[in-house]
């Protein structure tokens, strides 16, 4: 933790020196510190991933339901942070667009387990 703290402290000064000097590269240390960030956490992810995966094994047909949850959070985190980096790079505009997006994206994701749902509820009502 000290560590992504440290990273993100640094990438934060060194943005704010080079923002005087040349504002573009601010842009890019921003990518470039989520980036380096991410791949600091990622080996945390797949052991909890992994974790998911076998409790969900175990199951049974509960675990249908978890690819199309990694989806939806995969897409919710890659929203996010596109996002943020069009605000960092002061495009509102295209940052809402951006977050509209990923919500029609999990809705798409997420369709066929609402689609599963009202299945079961329509069984349920006709019994």
């Amino acid at each position: 933790m000290l560590q992504i703290a440290a990273v993100g402290l640094i990438c934060a000064v060194l943005s704010l020196a080079v923002r005087s000097y040349r504002p573009e590269f601010s842009v890019y240390i921003s990518i470039a510190c989520g980036l380096l960030l991410f791949a600091m956490i990622i080996t945390q992810l797949e052991d909890v991933i992994s974790y998911l995966r076998r409790l969900l094994d175990s199951a049974g047909s509960a675990g249908v339901y978890f690819p199309v949850l990694l989806k939806v959070l995969g897409i919710a985190y890659i929203t996010d942070f596109s996002a943020q980096v069009c605000r960092d790079a002061g495009e509102n505009g295209i940052a809402s667009k951006v977050e509209m997006a990923g919500k029609i994206l999990i809705f798409c994701a997420a369709l066929p387990v609402f689609t599963s749902l009202i299945r079961m509820l329509e069984i349920l009502l006709n019994i």
